[in-house]
């Protein structure tokens, strides 16, 4: 309890400590190093800041939300400004460069190559058109900001230029460069003035709004130039330590300023006063204020961004009393004469023509005013007027014309001065005198309620850390301790919020409420399905099934082993409620091979001959169309889903582009009569434009609410094999047979870059998920990865051995990069560093296109052999193949959301499956069933389905080796004959070494004059009723001569043996 006391009284002396300050900031954090830059967008609704970090961060002013983080320079950046139109913004640093970022998106659109050592200022001129540049390297550069062109370079400099600014006109530039300030004429390039003065480092400089001044500062002095003659009007020296930064207000009537003394200095222009100082908490390297004078962010040292509300008494300076007001009123000043304690303080001004220098006393306020004596000799000076300087004046009077205090004027009578909890000092009327008391006793409680406040935190904190307490303590084997945490955590109720169970992991949920021996309380609840499978898993490790059963209910989870299933349902004597319509199929064999293990052979039987449909209908091969889509009359080389998954767009080689709706397969629209051959698609993240690329080198676009032509660009000089948005919608880029990448935005017709560096036809673009890289695959056989922001070619990757790349696509996630070529393979590579990762060599032809599902658990690819394939990651494990046309396949697809994919190919069909169907039968599970029909001595059997029930390839595959493994030659030689009649594309290494063993086998037994397998064939042939099936047939001639190399191996294998 003392503790927490404590805490409260320390939350509460920080409480009074901040509103002792009086002062409206905020902090914002997330720079890793020191703030070098800031500055205010036009409308003030952002703040921009630069860091040695290598950084911009873009932060909402209003709550202070990072809302961007701009990362492209590769050294610490020192200096950013906003165009005055808003639109972007140019940074410059130790990388030499400038660069241009778009504020619509963030992003950097023009990197601005030109000076050859560091970039310390730039500034935008008031139209946009200009931006100048400057640079260690004594250089000025003024860029045309619509092409990213310099258009002028002024290198006259002696010294390094530290700061430039644009004037108000826009007509000249000032750089500061040693210990003078040049101003350029930007036509001409002449220098018009030089500004002397300065005997140390200028350090920043800036022109004032209506371009009539100019605030330069050096050391601990600022001086303040008027730009139509060059004369220095004024020198300010009120910092203590060197000035890194200055900024006018929006109206030029105040000037802030930043140094090395931890101090920001707000200064009335007009008299060059130093009307407040607010205190930083590390050195701040730039200031800059708000275009409505509101607001002044300042960027530190450590990493911080301090934002501070102006109080508005300060821009109403008129020489008041204040706390810390250098100045005093002079009625205040002639009652205090008296006074017995003062503090004096040196303010020094310099103008071009005087240099005055005036002791200020600050005497100590009486607490009740006391009317003062005749002083004979402010009588002297008040008589003397303001035109003469007094002879001697008295030490304690501030010499301010006499007419401002001649005497108290109606405003001071009918005020007064009161103090705020005995701190603060408030003028108000004389009439509300009595409400101090009230305002001073609602101050109180105000505190008191946040005192009040601050304990139900830290309560309510601590019992949000309850959970990991538990954790901890059943970790150690503290289950006494952890129920008792437990139990509190479960009643409490704090600060609105209800205690959420599910915060700790089954597990340990279960440890409790078995320690507590309340397992019936945890299994009525609702929990997930990954709850109830760890629940029940430890149920059955406890072999308590039948809670088991009470919590899998009547039909399990797929997260079950099938051992887990059949134990719970064993257990119980429920074993006949795993039926194959209630059951994952493999459930459903493990179940018939229990029987089987049990000896319970007879009622096996009669389960596969209840189902034996369905045995057939789940190992045929499961590929059956959800849709064929039939509307084009020549070859369909693209096809691309829409975002949101519910139309596929195709494209043919018939000029015509088809919107199919996936849910009934219905046409919805087709576009006629372009004007080439259209070889790729690609919609608009946001699914607002479809774009397409054709055979003339046209680019079009059109609308996706009514698919009107939204315009039609000359992209290329030969035609377009590749084009994709880019994730903002806009930019979109294209690869042509002209051997160039281009780049677009969707509401201009001119190209913003182009990438030249392949030797052929530029097939396939990919964009990383993050926008850093572009990948292009070519006819010339090489995959160049390039710097989206130097627009440089970084690496080319080595890997395939011949042919073209007809595909390069980057996973989601941006783990990897994959490349599908003519060499057959795929290949996979890492998707930062581009390291090879693995090559996939399952394909016997063409690979003609790979892409990913958009959680990028799978990856689909299709080839010239016919077939899709779909692999799982990140083993890229091939999980299913797919005989998909009749011809090579051009293109493949998943649907965003996941469900579907699709593909096209030569025959003008497209095709579209459903995935979960496609998956739900498993190599393990086909498998399983091949063995029950083997242990049910029904193998042969299964071998012989009817013609127009195609087995699944893999079953073909196992049933011949469980032949062979029998010793059944023929059969085994049999079923891979028939498997090459309805799939000769589908014949594995695997398959046809099999049939070369099969061969020297059969040749073997025909020459020692003995059959091995008479018997069996009898026999089985006996039970099938077929005895002309079980005669030997020769390996069919459409593959005799693939298989001739196995066999010759094997032969030298033997020899060698």
């Amino acid at each position: 309890m003392k503790k927490k006391l404590g805490i409260s009284v320390l939350l509460l002396s920080l409480f009074t400590y901040l509103y002792r300050q009086n002062l409206s900031a905020d902090i914002l954090t997330g720079h890793k190093n020191s703030v070098t830059c800031v500055a205010y967008s036009p409308d003030d609704k952002y703040i921009a800041s630069a860091s040695e970090d290598k950084t911009i961060r873009i932060w909402d002013q209003k709550d202070g939300k990072l809302i961007g983080l701009l990362s492209g320079h590769t050294e610490p950046v020192w200096t950013l400004s906003y165009s005055p139109d808003g639109k972007y913004i140019a940074s410059g640093g130790d990388d030499t460069t400038v660069r241009i970022w778009r504020t619509s998106d963030w992003r950097c659109i023009k990197v601005l190559p030109g000076h050859s050592k560091y970039v310390l200022s730039v500034d935008y001129s008031p139209n946009s058109e200009y931006l100048a540049s400057g640079s260690i390297d004594r250089s000025v550069i003024i860029w045309l900001t619509s092409r990213g062109l310099p258009i002028r370079n002024i290198s006259q400099h002696q010294d390094p230029v530290v700061a430039i600014s644009f004037s108000p006109t826009g007509k000249t530039v000032a750089a500061a460069t040693g210990q003078i300030i040049k101003i350029w004429q930007i036509d001409t390039g002449e220098c018009i003035k030089t500004l002397s003065g300065h005997t140390d480092q200028i350090k920043y400089l800036t022109y004032d709004p209506a371009g009539k001044r100019l605030a330069s500062c050096a050391a601990s002095s600022i001086k303040i130039w008027k730009t139509d003659t060059g004369d220095c009007l004024d020198t300010m020296t009120d910092h203590t330590d060197e000035i890194k930064s200055l900024s006018y207000s929006g109206n030029g009537n105040f000037l802030f300023s930043c140094g090395e003394d931890k101090t920001v200095k707000l200064w009335d222009t007009s008299s060059g006063n130093c009307i407040k100082t607010f205190d930083m908490s590390a050195e701040p390297n730039s200031v800059a204020c708000s275009k409505d004078g509101k607001k002044f962010a300042a960027a530190l040292a450590n990493g911080q961004i301090t934002t501070f509300k102006i109080d508005p008494e300060d821009l109403a300076y008129q020489f008041k009393n204040k706390k810390d007001d250098t100045f005093a009123t002079a009625a205040t000043t002639i009652k205090s004469v008296s006074a017995a304690a003062t503090t004096k303080k040196t303010y020094t001004r310099t103008t071009s023509t005087t240099t005055r220098k005036t002791e200020i006393s600050k005497a100590a306020q009486p607490k009740k005013p006391v009317s003062p004596a005749p002083q004979p000799a402010a009588e002297a000076y008040v008589a003397s007027g303001p035109a003469a300087e007094p002879a001697q004046v008295p030490e304690k009077i501030i010499p301010i014309p006499v007419e401002q205090f001649t005497e108290e004027t109606a405003e001071q009578k009918s005020t007064e001065t009161i103090k705020l909890l005995g701190i603060y000092s408030v003028t108000i009327n004389k009439k509300l005198a009595p409400l101090a008391v009230v305002l001073n006793l609602g101050i109180v409680l105000l505190l008191f309620v946040a005192g009040i406040i601050s304990v139900i935190l830290i309560m309510r904190t601590k019992w949000l850390t309850l959970p990991n307490q538990i954790k901890k303590h059943i970790a150690s084997g503290e289950l006494d301790r952890a129920s008792e945490l437990f139990i509190s955590y479960k009643n409490g109720f704090l600060f609105f919020e209800k205690p959420d169970i599910k915060k700790l992991p089954p597990e340990v949920l279960f440890k409790l409420y078995s320690y507590q021996d309340m397992l019936y309380e945890l299994l009525k609840m609702d929990f997930s399905e990954d709850y109830r499978v760890s629940f029940t898993k430890q149920l059955i490790a406890e072999k308590n099934y039948i809670k088991a059963y009470e919590l899998a209910g009547k039909f399990p989870s797929q997260k079950l082993s099938a051992e887990e299933t059949i134990a719970i349902y064993q257990a119980i004597d429920k074993l006949e409620d795993l039926k194959p319509e209630n059951v994952p199929m493999k459930y459903f064999f493990e179940y018939i091979n229990t029987l089987i293990k049990q000896g319970n052979r007879n009622e096996a039987y009669k389960i596969i001959n209840k189902y034996k449909d369905f045995i057939f209908d789940g190992m045929t091969f499961g590929q059956e169309t959800k849709l064929l889509l039939k509307g084009h009359t020549k070859s369909v080389p693209a096809i691309v889903f829409s975002p949101d998954g519910q139309t596929l767009a195709s494209a043919g080689f018939d000029k015509t582009i088809k919107i199919w709706r996936i849910n009934d397969g219905k046409c919805v629209k087709t576009i006629p009569d372009n004007s080439d051959w259209v070889y790729c698609l690609s919609f608009s993240k946001d699914g607002n434009y479809l774009l397409a690329g054709l055979g003339d080198g046209k680019i079009r676009i059109w609308t996706t609410s009514n698919y009107s032509c939204y315009k039609t660009i000359e992209a290329h000089k030969d035609s377009i094999m590749s084009a994709a948005f880019l994730d903002d919608s806009r930019t979109f880029v294209s690869g042509g047979a002209d051997n160039i990448i281009k780049f677009w935005d969707i509401d201009d017709d001119d190209c913003r870059r182009r990438l030249k560096g392949h030797a052929g036809w530029v097939k396939t673009v990919a964009i990383s998920g993050d926008d850093k890289f572009l990948v292009s695959g070519s006819a010339d056989t090489t995959i160049k990865v390039w710097n989206m922001l130097s627009n440089e070619s970084i690496m080319s990757l080595e890997g395939h051995v011949w042919g073209g790349i007809n595909s390069v696509t980057f996973s989601p996630d941006n783990k990897f990069l994959v490349s599908a070529g003519d060499d057959k393979t795929i290949r996979i590579w890492h998707g930062t560093d581009f390291k090879p990762l693995q090559t996939l060599n399952d394909h016997t032809a063409e690979v003609m296109s790979v892409s990913f599902s958009n959680d990028s658990k799978y990856m689909i690819s299709c080839s010239a052999d016919k077939t899709i394939r779909i692999w799982q990651t990140p083993e890229f494990e091939c999980i299913k193949t797919i005989l998909a046309h009749n011809n090579s396949v051009l293109c493949a697809g998943f649907s965003s959301d996941g469900q579907h994919i699709a593909a096209g190919g030569i025959d003008p069909v497209i095709k579209v499956w459903e995935l979960k169907t496609i998956l739900s039968i498993d190599e393990e599970t086909l498998a399983a069933a091949v063995e029950i029909y083997d242990k049910t001595e029904r193998l042969l059997e299964l071998s012989r389905i009817p013609a127009e029930k195609k087995l699944n390839p893999a079953v073909y595959s196992i049933i011949a080796n469980m032949f062979y493994k029998k010793e059944k030659y023929e059969y085994a030689q049999n079923v891979l004959n028939e498997k090459n009649k309805k799939y000769p594309d589908l014949m594995t290494t695997t398959d046809y070494n099999l049939v070369a063993m099969l061969t020297k086998k059969l040749e073997r037994n025909k020459n020692s004059g003995t059959n091995a397998d008479e018997n069996s064939i009898q026999q089985d042939s006996r039970q099938t009723g077929d005895a002309d099936s079980a005669q030997a047939t020769s390996p069919s001639s459409d593959y005799e001569e693939k298989f001739i190399q196995s066999l010759r191996d094997l032969g030298k294998t033997e020899t060698d043996n």
